[in-house]
């Protein structure tokens, strides 16, 4: 699957809270801003995404990202930090371009901008 299908958001964004979307294809997440009450995201091994298409989610407190081949690491944790406030269990696990950041510069840089 390569696009979530519009008429499942409809259905199913005011009733889910847990979401996996592992091994989809999907590029764009545009189709999340639907997802009102979603607490918890599983997006491994979904290749090519454009993550700049994560949307604000407020309620998300779980996000996997593992396997998806993340070009640019420290980008994508800035951007999930950001759209993601209420986030509190974060993985990208087994992505080649990750060795070792140092997180906790870019977590204060976000409570800096949240204050």
């Amino acid at each position: 699957m390569e696009k979530f299908p519009q008429s499942l958001v409809q259905i199913l964004r005011d009733d889910i809270t847990h979401l996996d979307l592992s091994m989809n294809n999907l590029t764009d997440f545009d189709f999340l801003r639907g997802f009102k009450h979603l607490t918890s995201l599983i997006i491994d091994g979904n290749f090519d995404m454009d993550f700049d298409s994560l949307p604000q989610i407020e309620t998300l407190e779980l996000f996997y990202a593992n396997k998806c081949f993340i070009e640019f690491p420290r980008s994508f944790i800035f951007r999930v930090s950001t759209v993601f406030p209420s986030l509190k269990y974060f993985s990208m696990m087994y992505n080649p371009k990750i060795k070792t950041i140092n997180l906790r510069h870019i977590w204060e840089k976000r409570e800096h901008k949240l204050r």
